[in-house]
């Protein structure tokens, strides 16, 4: 008996999205504040809000270069071909249809549901301006699953999380653009998610047979250091104590539901 092999969680973190994705579209009164890139003397640098955030094309969510040595994993993507060049121009692996599809067959994978752009709640003060780049991304995704294999990549779309009614909104119309569930950004919420004015959405998500997924992005308020020195010195340390309660802060959502 053969048996698929379908990702749940594959992802397309910001650092590899179109560096003009959401700058080529947005008002002029928030171009400077949209995710957007900057040439720099290392590549391509990505602003959200005016800050700057790291490489385009960088490994992950951490917006860094790749470091030899420093993850085992990556040195292993290295070696298999995957490379992060920072230059205007170069290719990003992730979000270059054809690449996608090689590596998804490289795995062993029939299909993906991929998470995208999961910061940006955590990036963007402003609700208006976050909901907007999170329609932009879902736009953006639908197309991009369209020209790589529909049927074997499934984008989740970024739901407002700012708003209830804009939440069902964006729900239905995702949906109607064939995109087959969602993922809410608890942090941030507003309001609590144990609110009863979310009742709007999940009708919605019912309504539509569209999922709502709730993406950790790690526990808030975890110490490091008290000096740059001791980051640098007892990194492993700090490492492995947040990666052993990373996934801690999705207790909060199984109890506000």
């Amino acid at each position: 008996m053969s048996l698929d092999l379908i990702s749940g969680d594959n992802h397309i973190d910001l650092t590899y999205c179109p560096p003009d994705l959401w700058s080529s579209a947005a008002p002029a009164q928030w171009r400077s504040r949209v995710p957007h890139t900057i040439e720099r003397e290392d590549g391509l640098h990505w602003l959200v809000d005016g800050k700057d955030k790291g490489l385009w094309n960088a490994v992950g969510p951490s917006f860094a270069p790749h470091r030899p040595g420093l993850l085992a994993r990556i040195d292993a993507m290295h070696e298999a071909g995957f490379r992060w060049d920072h230059r205007p121009g170069a290719i990003a692996r992730p979000t270059t249809p054809e690449l996608r599809i090689a590596d998804l067959d490289r795995d062993g994978q029939q299909a993906e549901f991929v998470y995208g752009c999961l910061m940006l709640g955590e990036m963007i003060a402003d609700p208006k301006l976050r909901s907007w780049c999170g329609a932009t991304y879902n736009d953006w995704a639908v197309d991009f699953a369209r020209r790589a294999d529909p049927t074997r990549i499934f984008p989740l779309a970024v739901i407002p999380n700012h708003d209830p009614e804009a939440a069902a909104r964006e729900v239905r119309r995702c949906a109607g653009m064939g995109m087959k569930g969602g993922d809410l950004a608890f942090k941030r919420i507003s309001p609590p998610l144990w609110h009863k004015s979310w009742d709007t959405l999940w009708r919605a998500a019912a309504e539509c047979r569209f999922p709502i997924s709730f993406h950790s992005t790690g526990m808030p308020g975890l110490r490091g250091g008290d000096t740059p020195q001791m980051n640098k010195e007892y990194y492993p340390h700090i490492r492995l104590v947040r990666t052993a309660l990373f996934q801690l802060d999705s207790m909060e959502v199984l109890a506000s539901i």
